[in-house]
């Protein structure tokens, strides 16, 4: 059961591999220092190309597990980085 969206921004981290050494998961390492695993989902699949890129995510956490935090990514964009970091994970703007 999805709980409450989020807008996340920070750096996709690899987070399990196969056994040839490729990415199969991603987590998301927010500059407030928590991390997220995603969800396997199609999305969450999509993020493992921006690997050790800045990214800002939309999605809803899921219930935690002994992983930690999960969120399942209803959508991202690359961030680019001469902007900096400016992150808090923070619930988003409607307006958007």
């Amino acid at each position: 059961m999805a709980r409450k969206k989020l807008v996340i921004r920070g750096l996709v981290i690899p987070a399990e591999w196969d056994q040839d050494g490729r990415i199969q998961r991603v987590r998301i390492a927010a500059f407030d220092e928590t991390e997220y695993l995603v969800a396997d989902t199609p999305e969450g699949q999509d993020l493992i190309r921006f690997a050790q890129r800045e990214v800002e995510v939309v999605g809803r956490l899921t219930r935690p597990t002994r992983q930690g935090e999960t969120i399942r990514v209803e959508r991202f964009r690359p961030v680019d980085s001469e902007a900096g970091p400016s992150n808090e994970s923070r619930e988003p703007n409607e307006d958007r």
